[in-house]
């Protein structure tokens, strides 16, 4: 039982860190928006978050290898909810692409660490049914991430002060759970060309996938949001809309 309890916390750090990823994915291209930028500047500060995210997948194996699992997700928590503050600081696309950067970076650390730590502790003939459940409860709370902001005008503080508060508060239930972390894993090079020749229909499926899931998830709220008088709901409605649709085919 108490196995399964550790694990929970595992689950519910990375559902606290995925409500905070949902704030910023509608908050940022309508502050972007509000600010007077077009769709082309709004994707390329999305295209940062994907090379922050890319960077992030690559690098962090090698510093949970360094330090371990709860150092590495404390590290980069606090670097997310830093990253989501300084975004209020302005608004200038510049700057804002390399904090989103950082916050992909971050994010896709994050993951490392978590995932990582739920696939070793739970049961091999649990593992893939935990890890099911793992991404349901956590696409659960990508959905509901944006209306914690709906009613808030884009650009006002309350926004990247939430995703700031869920980026921190995500830290907790990894720090008070009692189990020992995952054995320090060992760092193999990923081979891109190799992996191109094993199975390259995944490999250009999923760059196809990602350039598509970007795209629709980083604009389609300045779309939305222009149909009705209270935009941040509309584009809220519309981000949750896409994400369950997706779901729902998986």
């Amino acid at each position: 039982m108490r196995d399964y309890r550790n694990l929970a916390a595992v689950v519910l750090a990375l559902t606290l860190m995925q409500i905070a990823v949902g704030v910023l994915s509608v908050t940022v291209p309508l502050t972007l928006e509000a600010a007077g930028h077009g769709a082309l500047m709004i994707g390329a500060v999305a295209a940062f978050y994907g090379l922050g995210f890319m960077a992030g997948a690559w690098g962090a194996p090698r510093l949970i290898g360094q330090v371990g699992h709860i150092r590495a997700y404390a590290a980069f928590a606090a670097f997310g909810a830093v990253f989501s503050l300084l975004l209020f600081w302005r608004v200038d696309p510049v700057i804002w692409a390399l904090v989103r950067f950082g916050i992909g970076a971050s994010v896709a650390s994050l993951f490392a660490a978590g995932e990582s730590w739920i696939a070793d502790a739970a049961p091999s003939h649990q593992r893939g049914g935990l890890l099911s459940a793992y991404m349901v409860t956590a696409r659960i709370g990508v959905i509901l991430g944006p209306f914690l902001i709906a009613g808030v005008p884009p650009g006002g503080a309350g926004a990247f002060m939430v995703a700031g508060a869920l980026f921190a508060l995500c830290l907790a239930p990894l720090a008070l759970t009692r189990s020992a972390q995952p054995p320090l894993p060992s760092i193999e090079p990923l081979n891109v060309i190799e992996m191109m020749k094993i199975a390259p229909a995944a490999l250009i499926g999923s760059l196809a996938a990602g350039a598509v899931n970007s795209a629709v998830l980083n604009l389609a709220p300045i779309y939305a949001a222009p149909m009705m008088p209270d935009s941040p709901t509309v584009a809220a409605a519309t981000f949750a809309a896409a994400l369950m649709g997706g779901a729902l085919v998986v």
